[in-house]
């Protein structure tokens, strides 16, 4: 799978063969491009795993590295942190200035740029009752629900569709509630 961006930059996610047409007025014409190298980024990543295309394309796009050992940890729980380094270069790791605001967050971290550009976009907010980001906590279902549906909102997306969530056995019995109340 190729990509072509606005600038007519091509990315490969992996080996393979494509054809770009590239168009001038009324004139156009077909480019054969192969990719080589080596389809398989992670070691426990296979090519028949649901994520197989997803995990490629969060690692060429500098989205997630994995752990560094050609690991990817699919598997694995991911924490607050990691999850705000995510969306955070997922929409291009903007400039932001530090402060202070998170008694578990410092200037140092490696993901307080992102803390602080989640923070300030009302994406992933602290815990109110510490005062706390949270971290080294790892993530829940329902907060992915919540940051996801901000991150969304401050995107421009359209979040005015709902749904019943009774079909999922771990659905809060006051799911309305809980959707309202990240609205």
């Amino acid at each position: 799978m190729l990509t072509v961006d606005a600038d007519g930059n091509i990315k490969a996610l992996w080996p393979g063969e494509a054809v770009v047409t590239a168009k001038a007025g009324d004139k156009s014409a077909d480019i054969k491009v192969t990719v080589y190298g080596v389809e398989k980024i992670y070691d426990d990543v296979n090519k028949g795993d649901w994520y197989y295309d997803a995990s490629n394309w969060t690692y060429i796009n500098d989205v997630m590295s994995g752990y560094g050992n050609g690991i990817f940890g699919a598997s694995d729980t991911l924490a607050r942190a990691q999850f705000a380094v995510i969306l955070y270069r997922i929409a291009g790791g903007p400039e932001v200035e530090f402060e202070n605001r998170f008694p578990d967050v410092t200037e140092n971290d490696w993901f307080a740029d992102a803390v602080i550009w989640a923070n300030d976009n009302t994406i992933i907010t602290g815990y109110t009752a510490t005062g706390r980001f949270g971290s080294a906590d790892n993530i829940t279902r329902e907060q992915i629900a919540a940051i996801l549906y901000r991150y969304a909102k401050s995107e421009g997306y359209d979040v005015t569709a709902s749904d019943n969530l009774e079909g999922f056995p771990d659905a809060p019995a006051d799911a309305g509630a809980f959707l309202s109340g990240i609205r």
